[in-house]
């Protein structure tokens, strides 16, 4: 419940304009889902918001981990 609480806000977040805040909502979900399907979607909002922020290693990286719990 708190991962998927975490992903809802990282999306409001990321919509806001404000990426950094929603970089960190989504790491900080992992911590508490980071496998399956929901795993899965926070690493999918993680490589969003590095790539909002420019960080292509890191979206990269964290579509390979999507990839690989789907």
């Amino acid at each position: 419940l708190l991962a998927q609480l975490r992903y809802e806000l990282s999306y409001v977040e990321y919509w806001r304009g404000r990426t950094r805040e929603s970089r960190d909502l989504a790491a900080s979900g992992l911590e508490y889902l980071s496998e399956g399907p929901g795993g899965s979607e926070l690493h999918l909002q993680l490589a969003r918001t590095a790539a909002g922020l420019g960080d292509a290693d890191a979206a990269r990286q964290a579509v390979a981990h999507a990839h690989d719990l789907r």
